[in-house]
């Protein structure tokens, strides 16, 4: 079962606005896990090759936290089981 922070850190990746599975794939790889992309600098991620400003802009978005932190609560809220990811 995926820990409570990874899993909110998964569902705003999905969220985000102008990242799709090749850019979030890359994001994972670059940085070594999915939390850690929103705890890496912007700078840094500007690095990564085929991220541009939009996405990354998009990945600070308060609003695309909201609606992650709204969505786990639901899964919490109503039981549904976690996906299982390594």
């Amino acid at each position: 079962m995926l820990k409570k922070e990874k899993l909110l850190a998964a569902l705003r990746l999905q969220k985000t606005v102008f990242v799709g599975p090749i850019q979030a794939k890359k994001l994972i790889r670059a940085t070594g896990s999915v939390e850690q992309i929103f705890e890496e600098k912007t700078k840094n991620l500007a690095k990564i090759e085929g991220i541009g400003l939009r996405p990354l802009l998009q990945l600070k978005d308060p609003e695309t936290k909201a609606k992650a932190i709204k969505e786990l609560e639901y899964i919490e809220k109503n039981a549904i089981d976690r996906p299982r990811l390594s």
